[in-house]
């Protein structure tokens, strides 16, 4: 049966507010874990409270607040989000990066608000990542929330904030250690420095997409880094996959590289096997080559 997700309750702790060129503020949440149940014949019970918006961000100018939490097998955890513009021009809301445990993830969220206008989006944290990540719940979920002027990016942030939000209900103390890699079959180390780890773990036989490679990363620097490919060939032929990924100091990185099938079809690959590159890695803030070297990878 289709399992339905009883709305969470949530105790909220909440120090915000950030404006441009102060340290970013901090919100955090703490909830209760979330109770997914099957459909019954047996009397029902009494349901859980309301989900109790959460407001992260509530200035003069602008506001962001999680109205609502779900979670299933398919989406995963799904935030709800609302973005309020208070000003006269329009304000772009981003979430550019977002962790748990030590492990970074994709949160993809960003809106370009109007003028004195309010819009519902969402964001969601994928069971695939989370699996990919050696975790099977949410149970942190860290992020810098972004306001910016999007007719003038170089003048900073309007507001911004540093959010943390325990969707099952676990606290800090609770959560344990950062969950460990776990070596691929067929995974190879490229490069493993002082600053960062690189490695190819293998293909995902179960994705759906035919030419992937999944990569490891750790940036054990304090300081974020940019890691690229250049010069890569795919079975003895030119490829252009787009891989240009950065990982912020201190974090895990497990996530899928994809080739473009339409460009494989078009140069007669039909599998991968043989993958070769230029390593390039620099300072996510400038193009200082901090490490260059050649890799080959063959694929089984």
């Amino acid at each position: 049966m289709k399992m339905r997700l009883l709305p969470l309750l949530l105790a909220l702790l909440t120090l915000l507010s950030a404006c441009s060129g102060e340290p970013a503020a901090s919100t955090a949440v703490s909830t209760p874990a979330p109770e997914t149940r099957a459909e019954s014949t047996a009397p029902a019970e009494t349901e859980a409270p309301a989900f109790q918006p959460l407001h992260l961000l509530d200035r003069e100018d602008c506001a962001f607040t999680v109205t609502d939490i779900t979670v299933d097998d398919v989406w995963g955890y799904t935030f709800h989000v609302r973005c309020e513009n208070r000003t006269e021009g329009s304000l772009f809301f981003q979430i550019p990066t977002a962790s748990c445990r030590g492990w970074l993830l994709s949160a993809d969220c960003s809106l370009i608000v109007g003028a004195g206008q309010t819009a519902d989006s969402d964001f969601n944290i994928w069971p695939s990542d989370l699996a990919r990540c050696e975790m099977e719940s949410l149970d942190e979920l860290r992020f810098r929330l972004s306001v910016t002027d999007p007719d003038n990016y170089s003048a900073g942030p309007v507001a911004e904030t540093d959010c943390v939000l325990y969707p099952t209900g676990l606290t800090e103390q609770e959560l344990g250690p950062s969950p460990v890699h776990r070596e691929w079959e067929h995974e190879a180390v490229c490069a493993d420095t002082e600053d960062f780890l690189f490695a190819i773990c293998g293909q995902d036989a179960d994705n759906i997409w035919t030419y992937n490679l999944t990569l490891y990363i750790e940036n054990k620097s304090q300081q974020d880094l940019t890691f690229s490919w250049k010069d890569v060939e795919v079975n003895g032929q030119e490829a252009d996959p787009w891989f240009y990924y950065t990982v912020p100091a201190g974090l895990k990185a497990c996530f899928n590289l994809y080739f473009s099938e339409d460009e494989m079809k078009a140069k007669e690959i039909e599998s991968l096997d043989f993958v070769g590159f230029t390593l390039v890695v620099t300072p996510a803030d400038s193009f200082q080559e901090l490490y260059r070297e050649v890799f080959g990878y063959t694929v089984e």
